[in-house]
C-alpha cells in the first residue's frame, strides 16, 4: 500500500528483545498515518482488529504516547544497549555512565529529546549515540511530530523522566552511588578495580551456552546432557588456547 517510496519497519514485537518496545513505539508513529489511510480507502476491512484499529488511529493522543515511547527509546534505551553490548565496555565505564546518567535525568528538559542529532542525556559518546539511532526514516518522523506537538509532549515528558530516573536508582543507585547513595559507599566500590576490568557487564556469553546446549540436545534428545555438554566445551576449547600454547594441541592444529 505504501509502495516503493516508504519502507514498512513493523516488526513482530513477540520476536524480538532488548527494547524492541520503544522501537515499536517510534515505528507507530512513522506508521500511524499510512495505517489509517490504508484502513480509510478499504472500508471492506472489517475484523475484528480493523475496527479496533480505526478506532485509535481517530485518538490523536495515542500517537502522543507512541511518541514519547519513541523519544525515550532513541536518547535513552538505544544508547544504553549500545553501551552495554560493546564488547570494548567495562565496568569502570559502565559506573561512570549510570552516574552521568543519574545526574542527566535529574537535569534535562524535555524540548532536548526533540532531536536526534545529538544525545539529550550525555552518558555516551557521540560514536555510541550515532550507532545506536534507529533508521533515519523513522527518527525523523519522530522528531518532526515531536516539534509539532511540544505542547502536549513537554507535560508528559516531565512526568515520564522522574520516573525513569527513579527506577534506574532502584536497579543501579546502591552498586554504582546517586544523590542519596555516595560513590565511595557503593557496592562497586569494595570490589578490587582490577578484578572488574575483566568481570563481564552482560550476560549474553551465558545464554550462548545456554542456547548452544539446548540446540544439541533437541538433536541428541533430552538424555544426552553429558553428550551435548562435552560438545560444547570441544567446540570452544579454541577459545582457551593462548597463540603460544597453540602447536601444543595436535588435533586442534591438524
Amino acid at each position: 500500500f505504501i509502495g516503493p517510496d516508504r519502507k514498512n519497519f513493523t516488526v513482530r514485537l513477540r520476536e524480538e528483545r532488548f527494547g524492541r518496545y520503544c522501537f515499536t513505539c517510534a515505528v507507530a508513529v512513522y506508521s500511524f498515518d499510512d495505517i489509517a489511510a490504508f484502513l480509510d480507502e478499504h472500508h471492506d476491512i472489517d475484523n475484528s482488529l480493523a475496527c479496533l484499529v480505526r478506532n485509535y488511529t481517530e485518538m490523536e493522543f495515542f500517537k502522543t504516547m507512541f511518541c514519547a515511547g519513541a523519544l525515550l527509546g532513541i536518547h535513552l534505551v538505544q544508547p544504553y544497549l549500545g553501551l552495554t553490548f560493546d564488547k570494548e565496555t567495562k565496568y569502570p565505564d559502565m559506573i561512570d555512565s549510570f552516574r552521568h546518567l543519574d545526574s542527566a535525568l535529574a537535569t534535562v528538559e524535555p524540548e532536548a529529546f526533540f532531536s536526534s542529532e545529538q544525545p539529550a542525556l550525555d552518558f555516551v559518546n557521540m560514536n555510541t549515540f550515532i550507532k545506536s539511532l534507529y533508521p533515519d526514516e523513522v527518527c525523523q518522523s519522530v522528531t518532526a511530530y515531536a516539534e509539532e506537538n511540544s505542547a502536549d509532549l513537554v507535560p508528559l515528558l516531565r512526568i515520564l523522566i522522574p520516573r525513569v530516573r527513579e527506577g534506574f536508582s532502584v536497579q543501579r543507585a546502591e552498586w554504582v552511588g546517586s544523590d542519596n547513595v555516595p560513590p565511595e559507599e557503593s557496592r562497586l566500590a569494595t570490589y578490587d578495580p582490577k578484578k572488574l576490568l575483566d568481570a563481564p557487564i552482560h550476560n549474553l556469553d551465558a545464554e550462548r551456552s545456554v542456547g548452544s546446549i539446548n540446540y544439541e540436545l533437541k538433536r541428541r534428545g533430552n538424555s544426552q546432557l553429558g553428550a551435548a555438554s562435552r560438545s560444547h566445551v570441544l567446540g570452544k576449547s579454541g577459545d582457551l588456547v593462548s597463540p603460544g600454547e597453540f602447536r601444543r594441541f595436535s588435533a586442534l592444529a591438524n
